[in-house]
Parts: C-alpha cells; structure tokens; sequence
C-alpha cells in the first residue's frame, strides 16, 4: 500500500512539473513583441560574440601557421644552448634517426633539417650581411612555404645553387644566373668559403626576411662549414595546432637528453603576446556586449513581474508559495535563453561552417598592419571548438537566469491583498 501511495505521489509531482513548465512556457509568450525582442537580443548577442571568437581563432591559427612557414616551424628540435645562443657550434649528432623517429608520431606532418650562419654575401663589388641556411630541399616543402615563394628561377634544383630574397637580389643588383661568394667562420673557427650560382629569387613580403636571407644545400652548407652530419635544428609541423601539446610530449620521449624541444610560443614571443593583448581587448568588447543585453533581459522581467503583480497575488492567495512562482519566472527565462541561443547558434552555424572552407578576404589595409611583428593574414578561415561553442552561450544563459531572477525576489514580499488592490 505505501509504494502504491509513493508511486502516485511521484507521478503526481511528474505531472505537476510538466504542467509548470508549460504553463511558464505560456506566460513567456503572453507578450510576443517584447519576448521576441529579447529572443532576437540574445540571439544577435550570441552571434556576434561566437562569430567574433570563431574569427578571432582563425586569424590566431592563420598567423601561427605563417610564422612557422617562413622559417621557425610549429615545433624546433635542437641544442640546448641553441635558442639563447644561436653560435656555429651549438650543433647535436644523430639528426637522421632522431628525423626518423619523429617523422612516425600521429600529427606530424613533415621533419626537415636546418643548418644556419650569419655570413657576408657579394656579387661583384657589393656585400651584405646575410643569414646563410642551409636545408633539405625536398622536405623543405613540408615545413615551410620558401620553395612556394619562388618568383625566378628554380628552387635550389643544384647543390651549386643558391636561393636569395627578393630585397637582397636588388641590393646586390644581382640576378639568377650570377654568382654570389658566401664567406662565414665554420665550427671549429675556419674560414667557410662557399661558390654559389643564384638558382632562385623567393618574395615573403616580410623586408627583414627579403633582405637577409639566403637558402643552400645542407650538403653545401655541411662541406663548407665543416659541420659533417651534424645540424643545429629539426623543424617539425604539425597537422592540427589543438594536438601540438600531444605532439611535443611524443616528440620528447623518443629524443635523447641531449637536445631540447620547443613549440611555437617559446619560438616565436612576439605572436604569443600579440594574441594575449587582442583576446584581452576583444573579450573587453564581449563582455560589454553581453552587459547591455543582460541589462536588457533584467529590464524585460522587471516590467514583467510589475505587470503581473495581481497575477502572482492571486496565485499566492490560492496557496502557491513565493518561491514556486520565483521558479515559473526562472523557467520562463531559461526558456526564453533556450530559444534565442538556438537561433543565435544556428546563425552563426549558417555564416562560420562555409567561411570556414573559402576563407574571408581581408581588406588591404588590414593585410598591412602587423601582430606581434608578422603580417595579417590576406584570408581569414574562422574555427569553431567546443570552447567556442559553449562559452557564449553559458554565460548568456547565466546572466539570464540571474537576470531574471533579481526582479522576481521581489515576489517574495508580496502580499496577495495589496496586489489585488493595485489592479482595481
């Protein structure tokens, strides 16, 4: 008989909610005009603050990625020393195997090996200070975009050959075809002369780049700088930049403890904290947009708890409790965030997911100005994760409830028969 009574009384309390909430669903909809309002203010907000962060990751991601193709790579192996003090003879052995060995971990997408020196360059009687390095041409595509950047010539298609930028081929008034004489001190402080054809002429757009760079052989560069099979770096990239973490904890279990591994925010300082400084000014904005509307949404529940004062004074006169009716208010808040955070989502789902694939062209002057000492990228390709999807949307649902909330504690002091008064 007392499970009997148990599971009536549950089934009760079941039918009971259901009827709460549809009943909460119905108030939520008595005025249509200023819940649509507040529908398509939360909506909008969503849209504007999950759009602006999908974006934001793209233009992060795009700028990374052309920091690590134009020489610095997602992930460097190299000698401790190497990073503080870049020197001739901050070099490690076994870069092949140790190439090999990271060549096989899930998310890595090329390996090659670097050799570099700061070296002066001459054609004729002209004479530059240049970064000489020296790589593997057929993995170099792999890591970087030089071979990609060729604008005359071919790219380093001889060991005899070498691969200039676009800057230092006009101080030099040179041109493919002349020969260039590279001269450098080797490992062991010996004079490193090198002999060398101009195969190619690459641009980056980037002038301290164009300026000073100059791409060989390893195999030159090793001769001439008596470095044998030894190098300074293994530029490694990666696939996906959310597994890079993954990636260098692999990467560091199958080196020796010889060498060091570094990702992209040791490498490149600038880009990291030019990221920081805009997510802080941007989450600035966000945060002041969801303030207005939450605003908005505190004032939509105070005209509707003023409203509906006789309403909430009869149902307290009936014996529903003040806190039952606080519950209906919330309820029809949580709805009214349900509703207008579907459409907002949904919006924004319509204009990220094909701007994803074809990017977003940005305008001239934008593809001028810099962050953190490297271009704006030319096209945008905004991502989306989980975080991204759920931050805005949380918060909003939040300050909603909340919002919704503060005007309806003041049901709580109600007295049935002075709110029956105020509607005669």
């Amino acid at each position: 008989m007392t499970a009997i009574l148990e599971g009536s009384t549950a089934t009760s309390e079941r039918a009971f909610s259901l009827l709460f909430v549809l009943v909460a669903w119905r108030n939520l909809w008595r005025n249509k005009r200023r819940t649509w309002l507040s529908v398509g203010g939360i909506a909008f907000s969503l849209f504007l603050v999950v759009t602006g962060m999908a974006f934001q990751t793209g233009t992060y991601d795009d700028m990374i990625n052309l920091g690590a193709r134009l020489g610095h790579s997602h992930i460097q192996v190299q000698h401790p020393d190497y990073l503080d003090n870049p020197r001739v003879k901050n070099t490690f052995y076994d870069a092949l195997g140790t190439s090999r060995s990271i060549s096989q971990i899930p998310d890595v997408a090329g390996v090659a090996m670097r050799t570099e020196s700061f070296a002066l360059v001459s054609v004729g009687e002209r004479s530059y200070g240049a970064m000489i390095v020296g790589v593997e041409p057929n993995k170099e595509p792999s890591v970087s975009d030089f071979p990609s950047l060729l604008v005359e010539g071919t790219y380093l298609s001889d060991v005899g050959h070498a691969y200039i930028g676009s800057a230092l081929a006009r101080n030099l008034s040179a041109a493919v075809g002349d020969e260039i004489v590279i001269l450098g001190t080797g490992k062991t402080g010996n004079l490193a002369p090198m002999l060398l054809t101009i195969g190619g002429i690459f641009t980056t757009g980037i002038t301290d780049v164009d300026r000073s760079y100059v791409q060989v052989r390893i195999e030159a560069f090793q001769e001439a700088f008596e470095f044998g099979d030894e190098i300074h770096r293994l530029l490694v990239s990666v696939s996906d930049l959310a597994h890079i973490n993954a990636v260098v904890a692999d990467i560091r279990r199958v080196v020796s403890d010889e060498v060091v591994v570094h990702d992209w925010e040791t490498l490149m300082p600038e880009i990291r904290q030019g990221i920081d400084l805009d997510k802080i000014s941007a989450q600035f904005m966000y945060w002041m947009l969801l303030a207005v509307v939450l605003l908005s949404i505190v004032n939509t529940f105070v005209m509707t708890v003023f409203e509906r004062s006789r309403e909430f004074g009869m149902l307290v006169a009936v014996g529903m409790r003040p806190r039952q009716i606080i519950g209906m208010v919330v309820i029809e808040s949580i709805a009214l965030w349900i509703v207008g955070s579907v459409v907002g989502l949904l919006v924004c789902l319509a204009v990220v997911i094909p701007t994803s694939w074809v990017g977003v062209p940005m305008p001239a002057a934008a593809t001028e100005m810099s962050m953190g000492g490297m271009q704006i990228p030319t096209h945008i390709y905004p991502g989306l994760d989980a975080s991204t999807l759920l931050t805005g949307p949380l918060v909003l649902g939040v300050g909603t409830v909340l919002g919704a909330m503060l005007p309806a504690l003041r049901i709580r002091t109600l007295k049935p028969v002075e709110a029956l008064r105020e509607e005669e």
